[in-house]
C-alpha cells in the first residue's frame, strides 16, 4: 500500500467517526429539520419555477446557482430577486448559471455540491450534496471547540483541508452508510449532519 493510499484510508476513516458523531448527537430538533429539509426546499422551488414560467427542475437550479457559501435565507432573496428580474446582487458567476438554468435545468448547475443540491431538491433523495459546512463537519467532531464556535457564529472556522475528490467520496460513502443503517435516505442524513453542525436549518 502506498502511503498515498495509507492517508486516504486514514483520513476517510476520520470523517466518517467525525460524521457519525455529528449524526448521533443530533438533536430531536436537528433530525426533524433534516427529515423535512429538502420537502420544504421543493416548495420554493416550485415558487421560483411559477416566477420565471419554467418546470419545478428550473426553480430547483436557479436556487442552487446563487447557494455556494451563502446562508438559506440569502440564498432564496438572491433567487427571487433573479427570478423577478433576471439578476441577483451575487458573483457574475452565479446569476450565468441562474440564466443557463432557464433553458438547460440542473445540467447548468455542475459541482459535487451544487448539482447533487438541485437534485435533491427536487426529489431525488439519493444524492448526497457536500458543501463547506459538511465539509467542516467531517473534521471537526461535534463536541470540539471548532464545532461549538461554528454554532454560536454561524460560521464554519478552522484549519480544514482542501475538499478533494477522496474526501467528498468519503462523505458521501459515511452518509450513504447511515442512511442504509437507518433506512433514512442519503440527502435526509446528510441534512440532519448539516443542521446538526450549524445549530440552525438556515
Amino acid at each position: 500500500m502506498s502511503a498515498r493510499t495509507s492517508r486516504i484510508q486514514s483520513e476517510a476513516a476520520a470523517i466518517d467517526a467525525n460524521l457519525r458523531a455529528h449524526f448521533r448527537a443530533a438533536s430531536p430538533e436537528a433530525i426533524i429539520g433534516g427529515l423535512e429539509w429538502y420537502g420544504m426546499a421543493r416548495h420554493y422551488c416550485h415558487a421560483i419555477a411559477l416566477l420565471v414560467g419554467k418546470p419545478l427542475e428550473t426553480g430547483a437550479a436557479i436556487i442552487a446557482a446563487f447557494s455556494p457559501l451563502t446562508p438559506w435565507s440569502l440564498n432564496l432573496r438572491k433567487a427571487d430577486a433573479f427570478a423577478r428580474t433576471g439578476y441577483a446582487p451575487a458573483f457574475g458567476a452565479h446569476n450565468r448559471a441562474a440564466t443557463l438554468a432557464l433553458t438547460m435545468g440542473v445540467d447548468a448547475v455542475p459541482g459535487p455540491k451544487v448539482n447533487p443540491f438541485a437534485r435533491a431538491m427536487i426529489g431525488d433523495l439519493c444524492q448526497v450534496p457536500c458543501d463547506s459546512w459538511m465539509h467542516f463537519a467531517a473534521h471537526y467532531g461535534p463536541n470540539t471547540p471548532e464545532a461549538d464556535a461554528a454554532r454560536r457564529t454561524g460560521k464554519a472556522k478552522g484549519k480544514v483541508p482542501s475538499l478533494t475528490e477522496p474526501r467528498r467520496r468519503a462523505v458521501e460513502a459515511t452518509c450513504r452508510a447511515i442512511a442504509q443503517e437507518t433506512g433514512l435516505m442519503p440527502a435526509q442524513v446528510q441534512a440532519i449532519i448539516w443542521c446538526e453542525a450549524r445549530g440552525t436549518a438556515d
